[in-house]
This record gives C-alpha cells, sequence and structure tokens, in this order.
C-alpha cells in the first residue's frame, strides 16, 4: 500500500483480515488511498478504527462484518455499540463479534438497541460472543414483533448457569410453539443441549 502512486477507486467488497497479531490499523492505512469508496460488502477483523473512517468506508455497502473491531470518536472514546447502527439504516446484513471484554457497551446498550425503528428492516442481524449484560428479556420482548429479521445470536463461553438457564427457557419455549407469528432467532450458548440446538437451526432456516 505504501508504494501506490495513485489513489484508489474501491468497489464491490474489501476485507481486512491481518496475517500478524497487533496489526489492528491496517483499515486505517488504506483509508487515505481511497479518493472514492462504493463498497457493498465489508469485512473487518481485529481493527482498531475511527468513526469517520467507518463512515467513509460504509457509505455505500449493504453487507458489514465486524470481527472483534473497536470503533473509537477522535478523542480516543470507543463508540458504544448501538451507536454503530445508527449510523446506517441502510444495511441488509450485520454481523459483529465482541471482544472479550466488551469495550463498548453498558447496562443501557441493548435497550437502546431495541429503539432503533429501521433495526427491523435488516435482513440478517448475527452477533457473536456476546457478553452476559444482553439484556435477554427485553430482546426477546422484541423479537416476537419482529417478523422481517434473521437473528442469531451466539453468547460467550463467560456467562454463568443462571443466565444459561434463562435462554434454555426461551429456547424451550421457542421450540414448543407450533406456529411461530414472528421470525425466530437462533440462540446458541455454551452447554446447549445438542438435540435442542438442531431443533432449533431446523426451526431457523424454515
Amino acid at each position: 500500500m505504501n508504494k501506490l502512486s495513485s489513489k484508489l477507486w474501491i468497489t464491490g467488497a474489501l476485507t481486512v483480515y491481518p496475517k500478524n497479531a497487533g496489526n489492528d490499523s491496517v483499515a486505517s492505512s488504506i483509508v487515505p488511498k481511497i479518493y472514492r469508496c462504493d463498497l457493498k460488502r465489508l469485512n473487518l477483523y481485529d481493527q482498531v478504527i475511527s468513526l469517520k473512517e467507518r463512515i467513509f468506508l460504509c457509505s455505500y455497502v449493504k453487507d458489514l462484518i465486524l470481527n472483534q473491531v473497536t470503533v473509537k470518536y477522535d478523542n480516543g472514546t470507543v463508540v458504544a455499540f448501538e451507536k454503530l447502527i445508527e449510523q446506517f439504516p441502510q444495511l441488509n446484513v450485520f454481523e459483529f463479534t465482541f471482544t472479550t471484554p466488551s469495550n463498548n457497551i453498558s447496562k443501557n446498550t441493548f435497550k437502546e438497541l431495541w429503539k432503533i425503528s429501521y433495526l427491523s428492516n435488516y435482513h440478517c442481524f448475527y452477533l457473536y460472543n456476546i457478553p452476559e449484560n444482553f439484556e435477554i428479556d427485553s430482546f426477546y420482548s422484541y423479537m416476537k414483533k419482529n417478523k422481517n429479521t434473521r437473528v442469531s445470536l451466539e453468547f460467550s463461553d463467560q456467562i454463568s448457569e443462571e443466565y444459561k438457564a434463562r435462554l434454555e427457557a426461551i429456547v424451550d419455549e421457542i421450540i414448543e410453539t407450533q406456529n411461530h407469528e414472528y421470525k425466530p432467532p437462533y440462540i446458541k450458548f455454551p452447554g446447549m443441549n445438542g438435540e435442542k440446538r438442531n431443533i432449533l437451526l431446523d426451526i431457523f432456516f424454515r
């Protein structure tokens, strides 16, 4: 990239996957080389970028995958998870893998998330490595109104037994419901019963 003498016009898809651990500024180093960005799909792994850089890269993005990516304001403050969603009503697919420990959520994060009206317009909304402060009850209330978005939730290995029990109760309710008036989510957590997981996966893709 440093040897390029011309600016780039990027279209289609861009994936940034650093070869070496700790090389978290690859995406940031690319941005100054771009004069026009018409990306439709962006995949970032293990990166730290600014909010301005993310907005620039994602102006036209429809499919966005952020795997353990930290987005910061100019002052170095980490952008809250719900604020990442607020910036992009045009997305079809959003996939996000939380860091361990999570660095962009608070106890109000997920309550605020479900207030974003256009979230229901997304085709797919997949979250991975979800921490225990994910408000599962407020989420499930939201899900029972969801008729459009395919939602998949995979939880962190560090959630408590009490939290697992609550997840299992929700999974049981989904499995036992004959006719879903909403789009059932896929839920996966450590220690989950394999048979239940397969049944839920079948319901999810049905």
